[in-house]
């Protein structure tokens, strides 16, 4: 394959919000008969002071098996475990190529085991073990690693990464897939696969996925469409447990949406050369997506993080997939902006770019084993 023929990748990075008072109230349940919500239970982070809780560009968060809080941060290069204190309890990483270090760091991910990191302009993907110990790297990654991970199956993640191969007009062609990696650049096992549209070398539109780890290490992940909604879950082995798939009219944006800019980044990888360029993009796409973000609790359910309405709420699916419920943030107003990460071990939000300062969100989710339509 030519190499040296132009790929540009663009990806919104997610940032988290600093540590304050929990607000008032607790979680309804879902069979209670009103509306469930997620409250907000405290923040860790602060604008200035402890250099430990200041945070300065947040790519990642997880939640530890034992209700610990990951973050990643790309500004420090950094992983950090806290307790849902705001005690620090470990920290890994650094800046540099070395190994065990990140130049950008894109993703993290909390294994059964561990922490894996996937670090961006480094090339590979970090495997620490509980103690916050460097364990090994997979390298090898073209053109990037995966920009987003979760647990698999021990020793291993899974992930979204863009797939290249040398096409019949000599031009790569491309594809985005969900897979899973264990000891090499190579996927171990590929889920789901989507082209991608590509001119001369040139990415000129590719599908985006939003994915989360679910019990067992299954892995679930929905593609950002403005006219489907399509939710799909994976054991280890591949096999498909969850599968659901719903049309929807497109929902124009509004005026002040069209005009909104957020953070991204750009990789452009020119003779093997890599530039990464962080900047503030409007995304001029005319309509909203369907889903935003999903999550899979400690009871199956699949948290799915809306976007068609403009306002925040979730359908909150059984684990079979034949039924939902809705839940809102308890202040909507205040969350508008978050992003959510919902996990078997617990739950806590972001702002993808924060008006004041970057912090994280612990969540506290409505109970109840039954979702109902």
């Amino acid at each position: 394959m030519e190499k040296r023929q132009v790929l540009l990748l663009s990806s919104a990075l997610l940032a988290l919000s600093s540590c304050g008072e929990p607000q008032a109230g607790g979680p309804a349940s879902l069979e209670d008969g009103v509306q469930p919500v997620i409250v907000v239970t405290d923040t860790i982070g602060v604008e200035t002071g402890d250099e430990r809780l200041t945070f300065g560009f947040i790519t990642g968060v997880g939640m530890t098996p034992g209700g610990d809080v990951a973050v990643l941060d790309a500004q420090k290069a950094t992983l950090q475990v806290f307790s849902p204190e705001g005690e620090e309890l470990l920290s890994m990483g650094g800046f540099g190529p070395g190994p065990g270090e990140f130049q950008f760091p894109m993703a993290m991910a909390v294994l059964s085991d561990g922490y894996a990191v996937s670090d961006l302009m480094g090339g590979k993907i970090v495997f620490f073990d509980e103690d916050g110990g460097f364990q090994r790297e997979l390298t090898g990654f073209f053109p990037t690693p995966p920009l987003s991970i979760v647990a698999s199956t021990p020793g291993a993640v899974a992930g979204v990464s863009m797939r290249v191969e040398a096409g019949d007009d000599g031009f790569p062609s491309a594809s985005m897939i969900l897979a899973s990696w264990h000891d090499s650049s190579e996927p171990s096992i590929v889920f789901h696969s989507i082209p991608v549209t590509m001119d001369g070398g040139r990415v000129m539109s590719r599908p985006e996925f939003v994915i989360a780890p679910g019990p067992g290490s299954s892995v679930y992940f929905a593609e950002e469409s403005d006219s489907l909604l399509l939710v799909l879950g994976f054991s280890p082995e591949g096999e498909s447990i969850f599968s659901v798939t719903e049309p929807f009219e497109r929902t124009p944006k509004s005026e002040e949406e069209l005009l909104e800019e957020s953070l991204s980044i750009s990789l452009r990888i020119t003779d093997g050369e890599s530039t990464l360029d962080r900047m503030r993009v409007r995304d001029e796409h005319p309509y909203r997506t369907v889903v935003n973000g999903i999550g899979v609790d400690s009871q199956g359910r699949v948290w799915l993080e809306m976007g068609n309405t403009g306002q925040p709420f979730f359908r909150v699916y059984a684990p079979d997939g034949g039924s939902f419920t809705t839940v809102v943030p308890e202040n909507p107003e205040g969350l508008s902006r978050a992003d959510y990460s919902i996990t078997p071990y617990g739950a806590a939000a972001c702002e993808p770019d924060p008006l004041d300062w970057p912090k994280v969100y612990l969540l506290e989710l409505p109970t109840g084993n039954e979702a109902v339509q």
